[in-house]
């Protein structure tokens, strides 16, 4: 589930309903959302895990020399040689990435799972020179 909001004051809720149209929440989505926000354990769990992961994925893409050049705890922005090429790499794994058509060198790989995580450090492992 991917959920996201909005809190503005009505001229700016209109403008961005004027410019993304609407977009329906599933009644299950909203009573995730609703436990999630109100659950602190949750959150601070939830919190250091992304943060401890994006630095173990920042260790790991060093080691093939692809430098951060952006991101939060949720996605990593990365400087590759060639980002088409490494994202075909990736895909073939099942490790899902975005790259952007401004940039042939920028890729941006989502915090992955353990086991996304584990694919990943084969596949590290294997480009290592």
């Amino acid at each position: 589930m991917r959920l996201g909001f909005i809190l503005s004051n009505s001229k700016i809720n209109k403008k961005f309903k004027r410019n993304l149209g609407p977009w329906p929440v599933s009644k299950m989505s909203i009573k995730i959302a609703e436990r999630a926000i109100q659950d602190n354990i949750w959150i601070r769990k939830t919190s250091m895990y992304l943060n401890n992961w994006s630095i173990l994925l920042d260790q790991l893409m060093e080691v093939i020399n692809w430098k951060i050049i952006g991101g939060t705890n949720l996605f990593r922005l990365y400087s590759t040689p060639n980002s088409d090429l490494a994202q075909k790499f990736l895909a073939e794994s099942y490790i899902w990435s975005r790259k952007f058509s401004y940039s042939k060198k920028w890729l941006r790989l989502g915090i992955p799972c353990i086991e996304g995580f584990k694919r990943l450090k084969i596949i590290v492992e294997s480009l290592k020179v």
